[in-house]
């Protein structure tokens, strides 16, 4: 009877915990020409990034990248947890730089380009 009420006890615990919590993708890119760029294009297989836990509290998964405007190429990019803070996807530009961010609350959902949707 013990086991049987640990158990339902443990399934219910498991439950509510994967209902509410997510995770998401973590690494960094800075431009290299030769560099591996995997964080960017497939983070699920970067060997250097990693999956961290994210969905509790006020956090949520965020993407950012900073887009080199007179040379044309990503010069940095990033896909981590962060605190909410009322982010909003946004890009901002201003003479060399395009900066975007996207943030999002389900699991491994900052897998994107980080260029907010229009």
């Amino acid at each position: 009877m013990r086991a049987t009420i640990l158990s339902v006890v443990l399934l219910c615990v498991a439950a509510h915990v994967s209902s509410e919590d997510y995770r998401c993708y973590a690494c960094i890119y800075s431009y290299h020409p030769e560099g591996d760029d995997s964080c960017v294009t497939d983070p699920a297989n970067d060997i250097h990034g990693s999956i961290v836990e994210c969905g509790h509290e006020d956090y949520v998964c965020r993407v950012q990248r900073m887009w080199d405007i007179g040379e044309g190429v990503m010069r940095s990019f990033y896909r981590g947890c962060e605190p909410r803070n009322a982010r909003e996807d946004n890009c901002e530009e201003d003479t060399h730089w395009e900066t975007c961010e996207t943030f999002c609350e389900t699991d491994l959902c900052n897998d994107g380009d980080g260029i907010p949707a229009v």
